[in-house]
């Protein structure tokens, strides 16, 4: 048999090529899998296997409904929730910490394309499992460290909070803060947290600068009573 005789024959809807497509899936859902879990991530070997066998179960089941049962409808109808659905899974993963960062987008994302290389697998699409398998695998693995890299040149945001002791300064601080080279990424007005009547609290953003230097700016500005780092 030819090479395009034999992808033809694995194609089909048969006994032999549903167990190759769930050990296919097992394999490199098992692959992606096995990188996670070296690397301590809550969703490892075996949430990965599960995940892309899963799907491809669900492709297979659709197939064999509409092409063994001939049951009426498409058979990629069940298919089509597994992209939905494995969201919930997903969401596990997704930590936000209390220095607000958030982790597991990552892992929730290879869950999601494990996901995709089962169901093309359930379908019969080897090649572009195989090579998306290679990719993931790349990306979460080889280009972590370029990602690192790109995180330690990202600009850090510092959030500034301080007090004005009268509405009607705001513009003048703002327009004295600014001249001191000091610009803002975002600026929100706050209620007082000192409680005093009158006073304005506002809450500015800023990206990749100088804590102790920028409190002693602005606490030197006129109109300011207090202010500091949150």
């Amino acid at each position: 048999m030819t090479p395009s005789q034999i992808l033809d024959f694995l194609r089909e809807c048969n006994l032999t090529t549903t167990i190759l497509r769930i050990l296919l899936s097992m394999v490199l859902g098992g692959a992606i899998g096995l990188q996670r879990e070296k690397n301590g991530h809550a969703a490892g070997f075996r949430t990965h296997i599960l995940v892309c066998m899963g799907a491809a179960m669900t492709v297979l089941t659709g197939v064999f409904a509409v092409q063994v049962l001939h049951f009426s409808g498409d058979p990629l109808r069940i298919a089509a929730q597994v992209v939905s659905g494995i969201g919930f899974i997903g969401a596990g993963t997704i930590l936000i910490t209390q220095k607000s960062h958030v982790r597991g987008l990552t892992t929730a994302a290879g869950l999601w394309a494990t996901a995709s290389v089962g169901l093309a697998v359930g379908i019969g699409f080897y090649e572009a499992a195989i090579l998306c398998t290679a990719i993931i695998l790349i990306v979460i693995a080889l280009l972590k460290g370029f990602d690192r890299a790109l995180s330690d040149h990202a600009p850090i945001p510092v959030k500034l909070y301080f007090e004005l002791d009268a509405p009607a300064s705001v513009n003048i601080v703002l327009d004295d803060i600014h001249r001191m080279g000091i610009s803002f990424a975002g600026l929100k007005v706050k209620p007082p947290r000192s409680g005093h009547t009158g006073y304005i609290g506002l809450e500015a953003t800023l990206r990749n600068a100088d804590a102790q230097q920028l409190l002693r700016k602005v606490r030197g500005v006129s109109h300011v009573v207090f202010a500091l780092i949150d």
